[in-house]
């Protein structure tokens, strides 16, 4: 299954298959992640799963900056005022799959999210919904996937392009 290009290759287009509805995107996203926990540390090369997700990056990224008419939440009040657009479901299964796919360990997939400037899209939804603490979980574990890869040069250009030291200085 992890180097089956006909299984994941139907769920992506399935996924992005028009119209592109919340729910073919969260059933596609809950089977990628099934598979991508099956992956063993033992690997060396990256399986087919891992590169055809690492090469749709572009398409998540897309969704989590603009989900449009996909997740579409309902404004809604809460305790520290309203919420004009909730985060929603979609976006937040695409966050949990970056991570789950950063978690397999393979360059590929760091590269993919450099190039589609993926940490400055988390990091810009970490500052849009401060009081989302859902959404702050899975972003703090996508950063610190990306401090545990051990190269400081990838570390070194996401903290420049995102601008997080000085992001977090001007919030407090």
């Amino acid at each position: 299954m992890l180097n089956n290009e006909v299984i994941t290759g139907s769920i992506l287009a399935y996924m992005e298959s028009a119209p592109m509805t919340a729910e073919s995107i969260k059933l596609g996203l809950r089977v990628l992640i099934g598979i991508l926990g099956l992956i063993s540390d033992e690997l060396e090369d990256p399986p087919v799963v891992v590169s055809l997700l690492a090469s749709s990056i572009n398409f998540f990224a897309g969704i989590l900056q603009n989900s449009g008419d996909i997740d579409n939440p309902e404004p809604f009040v809460t305790t520290t005022g309203p919420i004009e657009k909730g985060f929603g479901f979609v976006r937040l299964g695409i966050l949990e799959l970056l991570v789950s796919l950063l978690y397999t360990g393979f360059p590929v997939v760091v590269e993919f999210m450099l190039e589609e400037a993926v940490f400055t899209v988390v990091l810009d939804l970490l500052f849009q919904y401060p009081w989302n603490n859902i959404i702050h979980n899975q972003i703090s574990q996508l950063f610190s996937g990306l401090f545990c890869c051990n190269n400081p040069e990838v570390i070194q250009a996401v903290l420049v392009d995102s601008q997080l030291p000085e992001r977090i200085a001007g919030a407090h």
